[in-house]
C-alpha cells in the first residue's frame, strides 16, 4: 500500500459548499424557465401510450416534457389476430396515429403467440391467468395463487407452429423484389404484414421481449419465452427477414434480454446465429441487441462492455447497443397511500435515488457507447402492488425522476466525446461530455459511504453548476483556477448484512463550462528508489491507462484533462501501501507540476508533470 503526502497544490482553490442544493429549493432553475425541450432522439420512455388505445393528450405532455424522442410499446400477437386470418389493427391504428401526431418515434415489440399458433398445446396451463405483460417479472400479488396450480408457462410463450418452415413462399429464406410470405409460416406472415401496415410510421421493431426469461418452476412458471435459444434464433431470422421485405428501412432490434435468470443464454444465442452460413449475407438478423438494466446504475457501462466483447467473441463485430428498459423502481414514496417500506436486497430506492439512477444510468450509456436508453416506465400504472416504476404517480403527479429524466435529456444531447475518470480510489466518477455546442460538462458522484472534495479544474467560461433535478447555481470561478467541489456520499445501500453494496450513487452534480480547450494533458513522472536510482519496467497507472517506466525511469502518457489516480500499478513487483495520489487534476492548456512522494516497500519515488499535450484530442 501507498503512503502520500497531502498535495501541496500550487494554485488558487475556489471553495464551493459540500453536496448539492434540494430540488425543490430557492434556486434558479434553467429548465423551468424554456418551456420548448428539444427533442433527444437517443432517448425515449416505455409505455408512453399502449397498443390498446390508452394514448391520452396528459401522457403526452408529461412525456414531451422530458425531451425524449421514442416510445416503446407492444404489438401483441394474440390480441391482434384472436382469430388466424383476421387480424384487428383498430387499436394499435390509434396508437400509432397518436405516437405521431406527438412527434414521437415508436419502438414496437412484436410478442405473444395466439392459441391457434400454440397448436392449442396448453396442458396443465391454467388459461384463466392472463398472459404475462411487458416490464412485468412475476405474477401480481392478486394471482399467485392461481399461478401456484399451473406447471407450465402461458401459451403466448409458446413457439409459434411453422416456425421452421421457409419465410418466402418460393420454398426458401432467401429475400429479393416482390417474393410474397410462406402462408405455412405464420410468424414471418405476422410480422411481414404489421411492418407492412405501419411502414414509415414505426421506425423499429423489437423481436419479442426477455427471450432470455423462460417459465419455469423456479418463476412460479412465469416468463416470456417457452422455446429454446435455438428455437429463439430461428424466431428472430424469420422476423428480421420479414420486417425487412416489407420495409427495409426499418430497424430490427433483438429481444431485449433480463440477463440474469439465464446468463449464458446470449453467448448460446450469438453461437447459434453465428453457424447459420446465411447469417452474414444478412446481418445476422438484427440490427440492434437491446438489453434491460434495473437498480444497479453502473451495469449501464460494465455490462455493455461485457456485451461488446461476445459479439467480438462471436466474431459479430459493430452491432449497435440499445437499454429499451432501465430504471430503480421507489420504496418509502410519501404521496402513496401504499408506502412501500424501502429495505436492504430489495433492489428499490427512495424519489432522490430514482432520479440520481436516471442521470447516472444515461451518462455510463453515453460514455460505453449506447446508442439508445429507454426509461421503464411513464406512469406506475398496473404492474401489482408495490411495482412503483413510474416517472409519474398514476394520479398524474410527476416523480422527481422525471425531471431528471429532463436534465440529461437537455444537457446530454449533442455528445460529440464522451470519457469517463473514476477517482479518489474508485469513490468519486465523473463523466465528461464534449457536445456540439462547444460546451464541456461533467458529470460527478460518489460512490462510496463518505463525502469527499476534490479540485477541478475550471478551464471555460460561463461556469454553472446543477444538480440532477435542473436547479442552477451560477459559479464565481476564475478560468484557468481549481474550484473545490464536494461530492455527496452514495446512500443507497442493497445489501441487507456484511460489505455495503451501494447500487447507485450520490447526488449527481453537473458542471458546465463553454469553449473550454480540449487538448489532452501530459502525464510525466520518473520512477527511482530511495537512493535516486531510476528503475525501468515498473508499471504505472494512470487511471484506467497504464504505462511502463522505461530504461531511465521515466514514463509519459496523454490523457484528456480531468482527474486521475496516480500510482505504481497493482501488479507491480514493487508492492506499495497506499493508493498513491488520488484525484489529480490534469489541465489543458496550461502546465503543472506536482511532486508525487510514495513509501512502498522498496522506497519509490515518482514525481511526476501534468502538462499540455501538443496535440489536439480527437473528438
Amino acid at each position: 500500500m501507498w503512503v502520500s503526502r497531502p498535495l501541496g497544490l500550487m494554485f488558487a482553490l475556489v471553495v464551493l459548499a459540500s453536496g448539492t442544493p434540494p430540488h425543490n429549493g430557492a434556486v434558479t432553475s434553467v429548465l423551468a424557465a424554456d418551456p420548448v425541450i428539444p427533442v433527444n432522439d437517443r432517448l425515449g420512455i416505455d409505455h408512453i401510450s399502449y397498443g390498446n388505445g390508452v394514448n391520452t393528450p396528459e401522457r403526452y405532455r408529461l412525456a414531451q416534457s422530458a425531451g425524449v424522442g421514442w416510445n416503446r410499446w407492444v404489438f401483441y400477437w394474440n390480441e391482434i389476430e384472436k382469430v388466424q386470418g383476421a387480424p384487428d389493427y383498430t387499436r394499435p391504428d390509434r396508437t400509432v396515429a397518436a405516437d405521431t401526431a406527438h412527434n414521437f418515434k415508436i419502438l414496437g415489440i412484436l410478442l405473444g403467440t395466439p392459441d391457434w399458433a400454440s397448436g392449442g398445446a396448453t396442458g396443465a396451463r391454467a388459461t384463466s391467468l392472463p398472459p404475462p405483460q411487458v416490464g412485468q417479472h412475476w405474477y401480481p400479488e392478486e394471482l399467485e395463487e392461481p399461478a401456484r396450480r399451473i406447471t407450465a408457462g402461458s401459451p403466448i410463450t409458446i413457439p409459434p407452429q411453422g416456425l421452421d418452415r421457409p419465410v418466402f413462399s418460393d420454398g426458401t429464406d432467401i429475400p429479393g423484389p416482390g417474393k410474397s410470405l410462406n402462408p405455412a409460416n405464420p410468424w414471418a406472415r405476422f410480422v411481414f404484414q404489421t411492418a407492412t401496415r405501419y411502414r414509415g410510421k414505426v421506425q423499429a421493431w423489437e423481436i419479442w421481449n426477455e427471450p432470455d426469461f423462460t417459465p419455469t418452476a423456479g418463476t412460479g412458471w412465469f416468463g416470456f419465452w417457452s422455446g429454446s435459444v435455438e428455437q429463439y434464433a430461428q424466431l428472430l431470422k424469420v422476423g428480421y427477414l420479414a420486417v425487412k421485405a416489407a420495409d427495409p428501412n426499418a430497424t430490427v432490434v433483438m429481444g431485449g434480454m433480463a440477463f440474469w435468470f439465464q446468463p449464458d443464454f446470449y453467448p448460446k444465442l450469438l453461437r447459434a446465429i453465428r453457424q447459420d452460413p446465411s447469417a452474414p449475407g444478412n446481418g445476422y438478423y438484427f440490427d440492434v441487441t437491446a438489453w434491460h438494466w434495473y437498480s444497479r446504475a453502473s451495469q449501464l457501462y460494465e455490462r455493455t462492455i461485457w456485451i461488446k466483447d461476445e459479439l467480438n467473441k462471436a466474431g459479430i463485430p459493430g452491432k449497435r447497443v440499445w437499454v429499451t428498459e432501465a430504471n430503480l423502481p421507489v420504496c418509502g414514496d410519501p404521496a402513496l397511500k401504499e408506502r412501500l417500506t424501502c429495505t436492504a436486497g430489495s433492489h428499490r430506492g427512495t424519489l432522490d435515488h430514482q432520479a440520481a439512477f436516471v442521470v447516472q444510468a444515461i451518462a455510463y450509456a453515453l460514455v460505453a457507447g449506447v446508442e439508445r436508453v429507454f426509461i421503464f416506465q411513464l406512469y406506475d400504472d398496473e404492474l401489482g402492488a408495490g411495482e412503483y416504476y413510474g416517472l409519474v404517480r398514476n394520479d398524474g403527479t410527476p416523480r422527481p425522476a422525471l425531471a431528471a429524466l429532463r436534465v440529461a435529456s437537455t444537457y446530454f444531447a449533442g455528445a460529440l466525446r464522451v470519457y469517463r475518470t473514476l477517482n479518489n480510489g474508485g469513490r468519486v466518477e465523473m463523466i465528461t461530455i464534449l457536445n456540439d455546442k462547444n460546451e464541456r460538462l461533467r458529470v460527478l458522484w460518489g460512490t462510496g459511504k463518505d463525502p469527499v472534495a476534490v479540485d477541478l479544474p475550471m478551464e471555460g467560461s460561463r461556469p454553472l453548476r446543477l444538480d440532477q433535478y435542473g436547479s442552477v447555481q451560477p459559479i464565481t470561478v476564475s478560468r484557468g483556477t481549481a474550484l473545490r467541489m464536494g461530492i455527496a456520499p452514495a446512500t443507497l445501500d442493497d445489501s441487507p448484512r456484511g460489505a455495503p453494496d451501494y447500487i447507485v450513487g450520490g447526488s449527481v452534480t453537473i458542471l458546465s463550462e463553454w469553449a473550454a480547450p480540449s487538448q489532452s494533458g501530459r502525464v510525466l513522472g520518473t520512477v527511482s528508489d530511495n537512493d535516486g536510482r531510476p528503475l525501468a519496467g515498473v508499471p504505472v497507472q494512470v487511471g484506467d491507462q497504464a504505462i511502463t517506466s522505461a530504461g531511465s525511469g521515466e514514463f509519459g502518457i496523454d490523457v484528456p484533462p480531468g482527474l486521475y489516480d496516480v500510482a505504481v500499478a497493482a501488479d507491480s513487483p514493487f508492492p506499495a501501501k497506499s493508493p498513491g495520489v488520488l484525484s489529480v487534476p490534469v489541465w489543458s492548456g496550461r502546465a503543472v507540476t506536482q511532486p508525487l512522494d510514495v513509501q512502498p516497500q522498496r522506497r519509490l519515488v515518482l514525481p511526476f508533470i501534468v502538462r499540455r499535450s501538443q496535440q489536439p484530442v480527437p473528438r
